[in-house]
């Protein structure tokens, strides 16, 4: 029996150029799913932070409800825990723009968890700005980093009439 001389197969050619082909899929596909993960972590802090933006605005409208309040009264930055009202006094009575807001000045009240328990890294801050009006913000760091473009927000305003 005589064998052709031939050899069937590929070249090595062939096969790095297929690699090549199958390493940009597989990249593609890694980097694909890296940000939708990612833009999955970060509607599930906005939505937590949301959440805990409205709880302080139910705690205020509570809080409006009393006659010995000391919301109006207030000047300074100040959350709600359990109904109690905490103070931020090494704020000064302001909101940093949140680009110069370093984190550091919130009451340990006021750093509370997506559940509303304290120790965690959404920072809370309510003001009395004029006339009943109050603005609520929920800072934190998104997830990945604790730069200075990593800050986010959430602000809600709520106007509150003093029974």
């Amino acid at each position: 029996m005589i064998r052709s001389l031939r050899q069937r197969g590929d070249t090595i050619v062939e096969v790095l150029f297929a690699i090549a082909i199958l390493s940009l899929v597989i990249t593609g596909a890694y980097n694909f799913a890296t940000r939708n993960l990612l833009a999955g972590r970060q509607a599930q802090e906005r939505t937590e932070a949301t959440q805990l933006a409205q709880s302080q605005i139910e705690s205020l409208a509570a809080a409006a409800t009393q006659s010995s309040s000391p919301i109006f009264s207030e000047s300074k930055i100040f959350c709600f825990e359990n109904g109690t009202v905490h103070e931020s006094d090494a704020m000064g009575g302001t909101v940093p723009v949140l680009s110069g807001d370093d984190f550091g000045n919130y009451d340990a009240s006021c750093k509370v968890n997506a559940d509303g328990t304290p120790g965690g890294f959404y920072n809370l801050a309510i003001k009395n700005e004029t006339n009943g009006e109050f603005s609520v913000y929920v800072r934190w760091y998104r997830i990945g980093g604790r730069s200075d473009t990593s800050r986010d927000e959430v602000g809600m305003v709520y106007r509150v009439h003093q029974l």
